[in-house]
């Protein structure tokens, strides 16, 4: 028995016509009936019974056929399997993720240029979203993955709802940062080590617009993504801003500005979600996506 009778003997069963599968394999009728004879000589049984109106497997032929199957099968995951861990290169597919923002602005772009420089095959399509427009696209197959941060002051507090997000979807959790308040340097703030939410409160802020993080209650003059225009008010209105530090020393650290550490602020956690689905999870590129993710987060982390 040999691989290509396997595949023969597979699309037997798909077509019930040895002229049908003879074209579908590229051989001809008269090769494959000898191919599966020579079969039926090494077991000494009969496979398959031929008519007018097609081919049906006897049930000696079914045993063998299911056998045939489970081998193919298995000879599959494990050529994928070989195919993904020496020839990454050669995958192709496309994923669609789902990003809120704020705290994933420095770790994204690292993710993306790896991602590219080693598969350059594999399409990513990156939209950003609310966290909670991630979890109903999630759940919708319009998103593959969403990669988003929580706090405990900000994150979801029912545990209803909690409970029902692990039940229906696969956390990874990445890397933990902390909240900090970002201003110009020559902002009278600036003298001060740390803040808390309540020190902070009676000040004007600008607010990154669909972040899942703890606000204070300050009066925002500006909610927006753009991190240009943040920075603006910061140097003409003296504003502030509470940002992940990552995020301060992504788009802030080599300017002219300072940050300094809220010091009852929870550390915002970033994940990996998915649905729980195993023909997702299993997918080739799926493995290399969540892979190439998980190696970065030495690197956020030592950052």
């Amino acid at each position: 028995m040999n691989l290509d009778q396997l595949k023969y003997l597979a699309d037997l069963a798909k077509t019930s016509s040895m002229n049908t599968t003879a074209k579908r394999m590229f051989i001809s009728q008269q090769a494959l009936s000898e191919s599966i004879k020579r079969l039926e000589n090494e077991l000494d049984c009969t496979l398959l019974l031929r008519s007018k109106t097609g081919i049906e497997f006897t049930d000696d032929g079914k045993v063998v056929l299911d056998c045939a199957q489970h081998m193919l099968k298995h000879y599959n995951e494990m050529n994928q399997y070989l195919q993904t861990k020496y020839h990454k290169n050669h995958l192709q597919g496309k994923l669609t993720i789902g990003v809120a923002p704020v705290a994933t602005s420095s770790f994204l772009p690292e993710l993306l240029v790896s991602m590219h420089a080693h598969y350059p095959n594999i399409a990513l399509y990156v939209h950003e979203y609310t966290p909670a427009s991630i979890f109903d696209l999630l759940a919708k197959g319009r998103l593959d993955f969403g990669l988003f941060g929580f706090s405990r002051q900000g994150g979801i507090k029912s545990k209803a709802v909690q409970d029902e997000l692990m039940e229906s979807f696969q956390f990874q959790k990445l890397y933990k940062d902390h909240l900090v308040c970002a201003m110009a340097k020559n902002n009278p703030l600036s003298v001060q080590t740390s803040f808390t939410f309540e020190q902070l409160s009676s000040v004007k802020q600008t607010m990154y617009a669909y972040d899942n993080i703890a606000k204070t209650e300050g009066f925002y003059l500006h909610v927006s993504n753009n991190t240009e225009i943040h920075q603006q008010f910061m140097r003409e209105e003296g504003t502030i801003c509470c940002i992940p530090f990552q995020m301060f020393q992504t788009h802030y650290a080599k300017k002219d500005f300072i940050c300094r550490p809220i010091v009852n602020a929870a550390p915002i956690t970033t994940y990996l979600v998915c649905k729980k689905n195993p023909d997702l999870l299993d997918s080739p590129i799926c493995h290399t996506f969540i892979e190439t993710t998980l190696s970065l987060v030495p690197t956020i982390q030592s950052s």
